[in-house]
């Protein structure tokens, strides 16, 4: 979980009780990525509760001499549903600077029709997960900010 870094700013807590239809929350993210050879895959999973809002698997090209990404984007509670819970909609933008020094983007755009409990607290989580364990397969965060936007 890249929440549990020493550069996350903010609760990634949303309390209960307190999601409306239209609620909104930013998510920010950036730090380094390097690769140990070209066409290497990871997923990138973002959770509200036990709801998972998107997941991406991502095919980058060889960065074995690292770069920098950026992870943003917002989650919008777009409906409420049956007692207590509520649908979500997740736009995220990862992106990062290849070895020719040009920008990436990889583009997540996700209704979650699975609905997560509001009467309840529920944690965002986003997860970052490599198809292969290699020591030079680097991910790391150094600021994170999670927050409701009012």
């Amino acid at each position: 979980s890249i929440f549990n870094t020493t550069g996350a700013i903010g609760s990634n807590l949303v309390p209960a009780n307190t999601v409306r239809k239209g609620s909104k929350y930013k998510i920010y993210s950036h730090g380094d990525i390097q690769t140990n050879g070209s066409n290497k895959t990871f997923i990138i999973k973002t959770k509200l509760g036990g709801a998972i809002l998107e997941q991406k698997i991502i095919t980058l090209p060889n960065l074995n001499q690292g770069s920098q990404y950026t992870f943003n984007g917002e989650i919008l509670l777009y409906e409420i549903g049956n007692a207590g819970t509520a649908i979500a909609k997740s736009f995220f933008n990862f992106a990062f600077t290849n070895q020719q020094n040009e920008t990436e983007n990889f583009f997540i755009d996700e209704t979650n029709n699975t609905t997560f409990q509001t009467t309840a607290d529920a944690l965002a989580d986003i997860t970052v997960q490599w198809d292969t364990n290699n020591a030079n397969n680097i991910f790391t965060c150094h600021s994170l900010s999670f927050g409701k936007i009012y």
